[in-house]
């Protein structure tokens, strides 16, 4: 038995072998073993987009944070809240408010998750390697349901289990209601991708109205691909600038951020293209160009574009038409936009500051070095498990640290609007609320509490859960995937590879 487990091994050594020299013989037969640690992460030339991702996650926490236990620093700065008679925090200054302005910060998700989906396809199609974009789109398709419904669905498993041990949420009364309730919630909000770009809220964490909108218009992306990957560039362009314009006339704010991803994506390489020309072409007459190719006055141009989206990006949700300037873009927002929602005009907003923030910080070399720097690119790595982990923690503890602030007798015994005082609990309970310093410190004190502990769980689910799931999603795709070299064999040498390959 063992010649004969030799025989078919050394048979199926030897199939191999000649099927890698006919079919690649540029091939080299061994190759040196790579590094495999993932602490030594390179950059890449799109890594300032992992780091502009991951300081969108963190200030999407900070905006939750902010708005279910500070609601008083909500307004711009100057504007009372309703019934509020403390003064304004600095921190709802312009430009200092985008520490808890999250959610333009979701719509700068989608501008990037555009330009990564489509960055290699249009790099392969700008290079006429067909079969490559194939492969790229393919293997990006079939990968993106694991990659996107893969931690959620470990998450939710875990606020579910919370839901059961009465930690947070009313559970249902029996097990197997409970159990249905997750499966439902799961089905119709987290897994649902046929709602476009309406907000679901799943129950067992709301924050992930997300991912459905990411999972259908990744599709929609690779449609449009798809569709565009044999034509020329210049009707490629106006195509895409046609959908651009065509979805925001629709009033559908995601298909055009990922679309104005895909666009910025193919600047980014022809800015690249051009880049490399230029080295050889000066490589034999003069020292290669350095900088970041941007002039003096390009430069100037998008510090002011990024001033101003910052400055928009700072939009209040509540009383807008107070802020100055916001007041003036509110009425001139697009009918497709309409107001019946005080959130959805600043949709339109927001998604063209999205775009202008991913294409100002590609084009300035302080930004992509900042964004580039070991803290942000950290932050890029966690950045999904971020998003994921911040909301079950936000829920069950926020209210028992943040708390409640000592409440003073309202009315007079016997009266029906007689309300007795209470003592206080929690940061609020202990630096209380009735001046802006208190309310300042209490709001720091909050994050001092909460950011250690959300980043050491981002940490621990991004590596056991998150980043296992990338690489199920990379074995289940190698296992699934058509071997183009094996199934190029003939008929009887492929039965004799697979009957070797049995036994051995």
């Amino acid at each position: 038995m063992g010649r004969v487990r030799s025989s078919s091994l050394s048979m199926y050594n030897f199939l191999s072998s000649y099927v890698t020299q006919k079919l690649n013989p540029d091939l080299e037969t061994t190759s040196q073993p790579q590094p495999t640690s993932s602490k030594s992460r390179r950059l890449h030339p799109t890594s300032y987009l992992d780091g502009l991702r991951g300081i969108a996650s963190l200030l999407v926490f900070f905006c939750h944070y902010t708005e279910e236990n500070h609601r008083y620093m909500l307004p711009t700065y100057g504007v009372p809240d309703d019934g509020d008679n403390v003064g304004s925090s600095p921190f709802q200054l312009p430009f200092l408010r985008l520490l808890f302005s999250g959610r333009p910060m979701v719509h700068i998700f989608f501008v990037i998750s555009g330009f990564a989906l489509s960055y290699k396809p249009l790099k392969e199609i700008r290079a006429r390697n067909f079969k490559g974009f194939h492969a790229s789109l393919s293997s990006s398709a079939f990968r993106r349901p694991i990659r996107l419904y893969g931690p959620p669905l470990v998450s939710t498993c875990i606020v579910f289990i919370m839901v059961c041990l009465g930690i947070v949420y009313t559970p249902h009364p029996t097990f197997r209601g409970q159990l249905e309730h997750w499966a439902s919630s799961m089905f119709y909000q987290v897994l649902w991708p046929w709602s476009w770009d309406t907000e679901l809220r799943p129950r067992y964490d709301l924050h992930l109205w997300t991912i459905p909108i990411e999972m259908c218009h990744s599709m929609l992306l690779f449609v449009i691909l798809l569709t565009l990957s044999r034509v020329k560039y210049h009707v490629r362009l106006v195509v895409t600038l046609f959908l651009l314009n065509y979805c925001l006339s629709c009033g559908r704010w995601a298909a055009f951020e990922f679309i104005a991803g895909m666009l910025l994506a193919e600047f980014h390489l022809m800015a690249a293209e051009r880049r490399q020309a230029q080295i050889k072409l000066h490589e034999h007459y003069d020292p290669p160009p350095v900088g970041d190719g941007a002039s003096f006055l390009e430069k100037i141009l998008h510090w002011c574009i990024l001033t101003i989206a910052f400055y928009v990006s700072g939009w209040p949700n509540k009383k807008p038409d107070y802020a100055w300037g916001i007041s003036v873009l509110d009425a001139l927002t697009p009918s497709a936009f309409p107001h019946n929602d005080p959130t959805t005009p600043q949709k339109f907003w927001f998604a063209l500051c999205a775009v202008a923030v991913v294409w100002s910080c590609g084009r300035l070399s302080v930004a992509r070095n900042a964004l580039e720097s070991r803290f942000a690119q950290y932050f890029g790595r966690i950045s999904f498990a971020l998003y994921i982990v911040h909301g079950p923690v936000l829920e069950a503890l926020q209210y028992k640290i943040t708390g409640e602030p000592r409440r003073r007798t309202i009315g007079q015994l016997g009266h029906q609007a007689y309300v007795p005082a209470a003592a206080g609990f929690g940061l609020k309970g202990l630096t209380g609320v009735d001046t802006v310093g208190q309310r300042t410190l209490c709001w720091l004190l909050g994050l001092v509490f909460f950011v250690p502990l959300v980043l050491v769980l981002s940490d621990v689910f991004c590596r056991w859960v998150d980043e296992p799931i990338v690489d199920v999603a990379r074995r289940i795709e190698r296992r699934c995937a058509i071997d183009e070299h094996y199934d190029r064999l003939p008929g009887p040498l492929l039965d004799v590879v697979d009957r070797d390959r049995r036994h051995a």
